[in-house]
């Protein structure tokens, strides 16, 4: 009797048979390991391999919220630099208003109708509008130079995600690889029958 289907099994990869799971006469289904390499270092690298997984899914969820408060930093900025514009025209239009006021008093003061007190009063209301002036325009600058900055840090956390997302890739296939090479340490059936010869043994 000669059998239809017949294999002669062997490990994909070179290495000690560390394992060996049956014997002449043994009954196997396909799928099932009759044998195994030495495969400790394999073990290692896969599980250095997910747990380097495991730091660039970190890394990505960090970037990820970097992401988010570059964003709420960028908006923050853009208010803040509205607010100072907006306080910047309220500082000009009061300057305007203590310009009119000091023409208005130079000319009181020299018909004569008021005082030369009147005069001193409205030049030093102008000259503190005109420091109110600076001071906004001062804080605008700063504004603006802040808006710059949290865009710059949103560009680079933008950056710093496709980073990211490109080293969990890597190591999504580094975990990959890792095990389908652990997976060359096992010698398996390829279909149900039975094992007519073993040509190994334990250590060899």
């Amino acid at each position: 009797i000669v059998a239809r289907t017949r294999a002669s099994l062997s490990a994909d990869t070179p290495g000690r048979l560390m394992e060996m799971n049956v014997v002449e006469g043994s009954y196997v289904t396909a799928g099932t390991a009759v044998a195994r390499l030495y495969h400790e270092e394999h073990q290692a690298s896969l599980a250095r391999a997910k747990a380097d997984l495991d730091l660039s899914i970190a890394s990505l969820a960090r970037s990820e919220a970097d992401i988010a408060i570059g964003e709420a930093s960028v908006e923050r900025s853009d208010s803040d630099l509205r607010a100072a514009q907006a306080a910047r025209e309220a500082t000009r239009a009061n300057e305007r208003l203590a310009k009119t006021d000091l023409e208005l008093a130079e000319v009181l003061v020299e018909q004569g109708v008021e005082r030369v007190q009147f005069l001193d009063r409205a030049m030093q209301a102008h000259a503190t509008a005109s420091a109110e002036v600076e001071r906004a325009e001062a804080t605008v600058g700063a504004a603006m130079a802040a808006v710059t900055e949290a865009r710059s840090r949103l560009i680079s956390s933008t950056a710093g995600i496709r980073e990211a997302e490109a080293r969990q890739r890597i190591a999504e296939a580094n975990v990959d690889a890792a095990e389908a090479t652990l997976e060359k340490t096992f010698i398996r059936a390829p279909f149900d029958g039975v094992v007519v010869h073993k040509e190994a043994e334990v250590g060899e």
